[in-house]
């Protein structure tokens, strides 16, 4: 290795452990919070079949089953092997948050999202260390991924589709090489694990439309095959579906639709806009775990990154507004929901730092 790469090297495992510091010390301190209940409830569901070897039972899961299973089966795997605990008993969801939770399996499961949310800090450090820092400190997606909450192994997933889309020969040839499979596999994970996540896929067929527009003239048949793909994914990584897929699937969509139109959405009465905020604040409710955020800076940086941002990745641009436009749109607002288009927001971020502050600061200021 060059000296070059050494550094390069030695750089990203800088930002991975900033990022893994950051996610466990979170993972401490933070109390318990809204829902982790109901995911871990989940898990121990889910960790009881996994105990007994009674795969079947995986699928007569009914508790949670707005949301498909495949992060909690990841939690129920992580506490499988720790003795069990009792039940935790269900609650509804304007429920306040649990004042207790079975303290070695909250370990365990906040544990490995802490892993996911690292991992996915690694990914975008090999693709822009700057990028992987923002990402790294960035308050809401500390504090995401270091709960039993959903987002941390979506988010992972979700990164990985893209990525692997755009390392794909879909321009070159027409055939379909391991990279766009790694892609349509990653995406049906993606969506088994949260639905919104599923934003990603809409990405990746938007900028394929786009490249074909623009000359590249890519087959639609490896496209074709990269659908059926994730869609076969995500059947086989969602078990809940198995007895009855679209009685089942249409129960779940309803469910997210009704609960769109409550009455603890419509009290809420968050602004179409709230998903900006929620983008340009650090986190308010934990002020002794984050004292500081940089969110407001990242965020600037990200708005000054977006044009040179579309000239050199606009696969990324699109992903920012396909989720920026739904989360928009959709009326439930809550902020875990940015954690949909954070990877490609630190990743404008690098770039307006890159390419507009830091010369800014040089003239100003050097």
């Amino acid at each position: 290795m060059t000296r070059k790469s050494l550094t390069r090297t030695a750089l990203i495992l800088s930002i991975v452990a900033v990022a893994l510091v950051a996610r466990w010390r979170a993972a401490v301190l933070l109390p318990i919070d809204y829902d982790e209940d109901d995911y871990l409830r989940a898990a121990q569901l889910y960790a009881a079949a996994i105990q007994h070897g009674d795969w079947r039972a995986l699928s007569e899961v009914t508790w949670n089953y707005e949301h498909p299973p495949l992060a909690k089966i990841a939690f129920g795997v992580a506490i499988a092997a720790l003795p069990p605990a009792p039940e935790i008993p269900p609650q509804g969801p304007l429920a306040p948050a649990a004042t207790s939770l079975p303290e070695l399996h909250l370990a365990r499961a906040r544990g490995l999202s802490v892993i996911f949310g690292t991992l996915t800090v690694w990914l975008l450090a090999l693709l822009n260390p700057l990028a992987g820092l923002f990402l790294a400190l960035h308050t809401s997606t500390i504090k995401f991924t270091s709960l039993v909450m959903l987002e941390a192994l979506p988010a992972l997933t979700s990164a990985v589709a893209v990525l692997a889309y755009e390392r794909s020969q879909i321009y070159i040839g027409r055939r379909v090489d391991g990279w766009l499979a790694l892609s349509a596999v990653a995406l049906g994970l993606t969506v088994a694990s949260k639905y919104v996540y599923g934003i990603a896929g809409i990405a990746i067929l938007l900028h394929w439309l786009y490249a074909s527009r623009m000359g590249a003239r890519p087959s639609s048949r490896p496209m074709a095959i990269w659908l059926l793909l994730a869609a076969a994914a995500f059947s086989l990584a969602n078990p809940y579906l198995w007895p009855d897929p679209l009685a089942r699937l249409a129960g779940s969509v309803r469910y997210h639709v009704g609960f769109s139109r409550s009455f603890l959405v419509e009290v809420m009465n968050l602004p179409f806009f709230q998903p900006l905020l929620w983008l340009f604040m650090w986190v308010p409710w934990q002020p002794m775990v984050f004292p500081v955020g940089l969110d407001p800076l990242i965020a600037l940086c990200a708005v000054l990154g977006l044009r040179v941002l579309w000239q050199t990745r606009p696969l990324y641009v699109f992903w920012l507004a396909a989720a920026l436009l739904f989360l928009s749109i959709w009326p439930t607002k809550w902020p875990q929901y940015i954690m949909t288009l954070t990877f490609p927001w630190a990743l404008a971020a690098a770039k307006g730092a890159e390419t507009v502050v830091w010369p800014w600061v040089r003239r100003r200021w050097l």
